[in-house]
């Protein structure tokens, strides 16, 4: 049953659909003035309904019930038929044209209007928000709550067609003993919770705890992004890693110039990994990135990495730290040249902490240069002697790690 209350309403937005634009002021025909605000509880009640005349204002007061955060303005134009998405545009029961169409900026939208409200069917709403973007992009928020991704959330088309996606939380708090706003746990079987497949460029992912749970492969699997930023993100729970950093094929393929800032991940069984760096097979290495402020654990697990690198090249850390416990099996930053001679060269940590730093050294292939500056001599670091790998202590000390260890 649909109830009319008068309301003050502001029709100064962008529509969603910008062929329906509302003017402040104009002149507004006979059946225009007979719009009064229709007010509906939930999306399934308004959509049961179809209003009498054109350009109706509605209000929508939750998606299914009120203030769950799903609600808004609408503008039911009784001509349109553009597609639904199951979040600025819904169309009544039944075929024909007629759209209920919510007043927001397009490119700018809120997860929680297609449906996420922290249940079942939360990784197919976050889905439907990103799909509902401009080609040219825009930034979908998640507002704090812990969302069950029972499908992988998909950044990119993998062919260069979509750019410029932010997924925005309220909070990720990279530390592994934190609390966080918004978290992302995993409900299903899958490749990853967050797959952004490029080439992309100009994305965004921040103030988001995604918790793979052993479930998924990883937690976050980046491919071949450029220019973009991941902040403020926690990690933890990929049966391979809890973030794999990969470049994709092709001459634009490599993952290149992304800053990485307080990111942060842990395994939750022995035998993980926290992050991969690899261009993998693609020929196209990790290049030019920047890790600052970020915090790689491998907590209690036995025989786990923090930071595996590979084909990786010119990436720059800054006060990272690569954490271990259990200091007799596992590593905090494992350099692995295997598949790939040569690599990983060229990357520079600067006053990093490093618990356990092991090059990996197949008789077949070598690292490239590395350097370390001022590592720090508080935290029991220890390096796999290598002529490749170059430091300065954090009390000015010049060093040089041979095969015959310190000089």
């Amino acid at each position: 049953m649909m109830k009319k209350r008068f309301l003050p309403l502001l029709l100064s937005a962008v529509l969603c659909v910008t062929a329906l634009v509302i003017t402040p002021g104009a002149e507004r025909t006979a059946e225009d003035s007979r719009a009064v605000p229709l007010v509906f509880g939930s999306v399934r009640s308004m959509v049961a309904e179809r209003p009498a005349f054109d350009r109706a204002i509605v209000v929508l007061e939750g998606y299914k019930n009120g203030n769950d955060g799903g609600g808004g303005t609408f503008i039911w134009d009784a001509t349109s038929e553009a597609e639904p998405n199951g979040g600025t545009v819904f169309a009544p029961s039944g075929k024909g044209a007629g759209r209920f169409i919510r007043v927001c900026d397009p490119s700018d939208l809120n997860a929680r209007w297609f449906g996420a409200l922290s249940g079942v069917g939360d990784g197919e709403a976050i889905q439907s928000a990103i799909d509902a973007l401009p080609a040219d992009g825009g930034t979908v928020r998640l507002p704090g709550g812990d969302y069950r991704i029972e499908r992988p959330i998909v950044i990119g088309d993998g062919e260069g067609g979509r750019k410029a996606v932010k997924l925005v939380g309220e909070g990720g708090t990279f530390g592994h003993m934190t609390l966080s706003l918004t978290k992302l746990t995993c409900a299903a079987g899958m490749d990853a919770v967050i797959n952004v497949r490029g080439p992309i460029s100009d994305c965004e992912i921040s103030g988001i705890r995604v918790n793979a749970q052993e479930i998924a492969d990883y937690a976050i699997r980046i491919t071949g992004m450029s220019n973009s930023r991941v902040n403020n993100v926690a990690t933890s729970g990929g049966k391979t890693a809890a973030i794999l950093i990969e470049s994709a094929a092709g001459e634009d393929g490599a993952t290149h110039d992304c800053v990485f800032r307080q990111i942060g991940g842990h395994p939750l069984k022995d035998e993980g990994t926290v992050i991969i760096i690899d261009g993998g097979t693609s020929g196209n290495p990790v290049r030019d990135c920047v890790f600052e402020a970020c915090r790689f654990d491998t907590a209690q697990t036995k025989n786990s990495v923090a930071v595996r690198m590979k084909l990786a090249e010119k990436n720059t850390f800054r006060r990272c730290h690569f954490n271990v416990y259990q200091f007799e099996t596992s590593v905090g930053l494992l350099l692995d040249p295997e598949g790939n001679d040569g690599y990983p060269k060229q990357n520079a940590f600067y006053d990093c902490s490093v618990t356990r730093l092991k090059v990996l050294e197949p008789l077949e292939s070598e690292i490239g240069y590395n350097y370390v500056f001022g590592h720090g001599t508080w935290d029991n670091e220890e390096y796999t002697p290598s002529d490749k790998l170059f430091g300065l202590t954090d009390l000015g000390e010049i060093v040089w790690y041979g095969a015959t260890g310190k000089k």
